[in-house]
């Protein structure tokens, strides 16, 4: 079985590394805008399930004739503010990490 990781963190490789399991990292873009209204549990379970669905899509031609299973690993990580309802995803840039850290820390 070939093991997919669907993610480019440096850390989620060095875990599966450390594990001394064979992988291939798969970059995928998906839209990670939080929808309207949009729980932290919704919106993370949606942006797991559309990394995991596009690797899926980009398999074709990905392995040795005759592999056909596959084990697509991703995840995500937000930060949800303490009322428990305001999701922080990646930041922009300098001045919109800057304006997260003032929003964790209710300045």
């Amino acid at each position: 079985m070939k093991i997919i990781l669907a993610s480019t963190s440096p850390r989620r490789q060095q875990l599966l590394a450390l594990a001394d399991i064979d992988f291939i990292i798969q970059s995928v873009e998906v839209d990670e805008s939080v929808l309207p209204n949009e729980t932290p549990q919704d919106y993370i379970v949606r942006m797991v399930q559309a990394k995991a669905t596009a690797a899926g899509q980009n398999l074709t031609g990905c392995y040795e004739a005759g592999e056909n299973h596959y084990l697509v690993i991703t995840s995500d990580t937000i930060g949800v503010l303490a009322d428990g309802l305001s999701i922080l995803v990646k930041p922009t840039d300098k001045a919109d990490a800057f304006t997260m850290w003032q929003k964790m820390s209710n300045t």
